[in-house]
């Protein structure tokens, strides 16, 4: 699945409805001066997918601020929060995942227009990020849902920069591991191969 579209309104630094249009490109890269809106981009894929911003977990922030409701429109009162991202497959189906949250009103998640149960969010946008793999998430499989996403949508700067910046050869290939999601099967290998 490749990111076709990021719709995003009133979404932290985002006042209003913004729309970006991925349509045909193979990779995004986002560049821009500090305080432009790159992270937030980055806060938004998280949040959607998987109901979090990675970057401040085991942090108190979230509490000192709205991180998620841009500032603004909280101001005012009434208003809506939402993230929309639309899939295109290989075969060119399109597929959408949308999660809000409405003045006085809990957290709702979409999939292809049609609201989920949060307790089915995981699975089913994991389902979505591997539907053009021929695979399928099983009820009873835990679902590792961050590793999933960095290593089928997202590559932060971090995950560049400690790649990048690894002293020995071991440390760089257990952050590629992490990269394209693929640890558990290093393992199965070093298992297989007695190291």
């Amino acid at each position: 699945m490749i990111i076709s579209k990021l719709i995003l309104r009133n979404f932290r630094a985002f006042s209003g409805y913004h729309e970006f249009d991925f349509t045909n490109k193979k990779i995004i890269l986002i560049n821009g001066p500090n305080g432009h809106g790159k992270s937030t981009i980055f806060d938004a894929l998280n949040w959607c997918l998987m109901g979090k911003l990675n970057r401040y977990t085991g942090s108190i922030e979230h509490k000192r601020f709205s991180y998620i409701v841009n500032y603004n429109a909280r101001k005012q009162g009434s208003y809506i929060t939402f993230v929309h991202i639309e899939f295109i497959d290989e075969n060119g189906r399109s597929r959408s995942v949308k999660r809000e949250i409405k003045h006085n009103s809990s957290e709702k998640v979409f999939i292809d227009g049609q609201q989920i149960q949060l307790s089915e969010a995981t699975k089913c946008i994991a389902n979505i990020l591997i539907s053009d793999k021929n695979m399928d998430v099983s009820e009873d499989e835990d679902i590792d849902l961050a590793s999933l996403v960095s290593s089928t949508q997202l590559l932060s700067q971090e995950d560049l920069d400690e790649f990048v910046r690894g002293n020995k050869p071991g440390e760089r290939y257990k952050k590629l591991e992490k990269i394209l999601g693929f640890k558990k099967y290093g393992e199965d290998f070093k298992a297989y191969c007695n190291c």
